[in-house]
């Protein structure tokens, strides 16, 4: 697996990645995909304050985190916050190496967490298992209210 910074080319796949992953884990949570306005975020984050890292086997993007990094208010930490980490269905027996290659190459920019949001839906538990079986622990739990 080859870890890459995306570039704007690579939006089009982005793109087709957030669809997949609202197909799987938004629409249970009931929210529309508004794909221009996915368009210009992913674009920020790629040409002005993110990093877009993604997962390539034989040339084909498989997976992609989308996030940032920041200093801890608390402590000296430097972490990167996903804002969005998804692979492939058919490519999920690669995400434990994801995960392992997306903190290698973010040492290169002195960070030392990694904070992944978890979806809290039907299959959370997984996820939570998953995480827990790479060294993560629970941080916090947010909580979503439509006004």
């Amino acid at each position: 697996m080859e870890i890459i910074i995306a570039q704007e080319k690579d939006l089009p796949e982005i793109i087709k990645l957030y669809e997949d992953y609202n197909g799987e884990n938004m629409g249970e949570y009931k929210k529309s995909f508004n794909k221009e306005k996915v368009y210009q975020a992913v674009v920020n984050m790629i040409t002005k304050n993110g990093i877009v890292l993604l997962a390539k086997i034989d040339d084909k993007i498989i997976g992609a985190v989308v996030g940032c990094i920041n200093t801890c208010l608390f402590t000296d930490d430097i972490i990167f916050v996903s804002m969005f980490v998804y692979m492939k269905k058919k490519y999920g027996g690669y995400a434990k190496e994801f995960i392992k290659e997306i903190s290698v190459f973010i040492k290169k920019y002195s960070v030392n967490k990694l904070v992944f949001a978890s979806p809290m839906f039907d299959n959370s538990e997984k996820y939570n298992r998953f995480y827990k079986m790479l060294g993560f622990k629970v941080l916090e739990i947010h909580f979503v209210k439509e006004i």
